[in-house]
């Protein structure tokens, strides 16, 4: 018997993994809050946020990747490269829903929906300031609004790209990690000793020059 892939479920992971990836995003706009004030400082944050909100995105579909590659492997489920697409699309719902606040502010001139707003997505609040960077209703208009729309394609992105690698069975941060360990291997490895024999017949070597 064959496993269907449910999107019902896997949209209700994505909302478990954009909800807490905005709560951990939060906390860290508001321990910077006080490098708001530069440039910079704005965008160590945004990368900081997008690394997070994108890592446990990324993570989430790995794992269902690699595990439907067994599935795949003994003809228990079809192979789909794209599901983890088709996962972020529909997740993308989720945060894109509270576009209804920045919507609601600008129809009723209300500029505290558009803070609450820009609360609400701190995973991308940084490049929302670069559409709508102020609060005042009518310094933007449905061209702002579309464009911040597209940000939430961030979501898309990074479950494909978790689940094209969890399916591959490529692990970056393990690639990263036995690099690093190979690298101070390397290093440490004594080198070997030549005796007198074998010094006078490689004398040309060049690792020992």
């Amino acid at each position: 018997m064959q496993r269907k892939r449910s999107m019902p479920k896997m949209f209700w992971e994505m909302v478990k993994s954009v909800f807490f990836a905005a709560i951990i995003c939060s906390i860290i706009l508001f321990s910077l809050s006080f490098l708001l004030d530069k440039s910079w400082g704005k965008v160590i944050i945004q990368i900081l946020n997008m690394l997070v909100s994108g890592g446990i995105l990324y993570s989430t579909m790995w794992y269902y990747g690699d595990r439907e590659k067994n599935f795949v492997q003994f003809g228990r489920m079809e192979e789909d490269l794209n599901w983890g697409t088709k996962v972020g699309l529909v997740g993308m719902l989720f945060p894109m829903a509270t576009g209804i606040l920045l919507i609601l502010g600008k129809v009723l001139a209300m500029p505290d929906l558009v803070i609450f707003y820009k609360l609400m997505n701190p995973q991308i609040n940084m490049l929302i300031n670069l559409f709508i960077p102020l609060v005042d209703t009518d310094s933007f208009g449905v061209v702002q609004i579309i464009l911040v729309f597209l940000l939430y394609l961030y979501v898309p992105l990074f479950t494909t790209l978790g689940y094209r690698l969890g399916y591959a069975r490529i692990s970056i941060s393990e690639k990263l990690v036995y690099r690093k360990k190979d690298g101070e291997e390397k290093e440490a490895a004594p080198k070997e000793k030549k005796s007198f024999l074998k010094k006078l017949m490689y004398k040309d070597d060049p690792e020992e020059k």
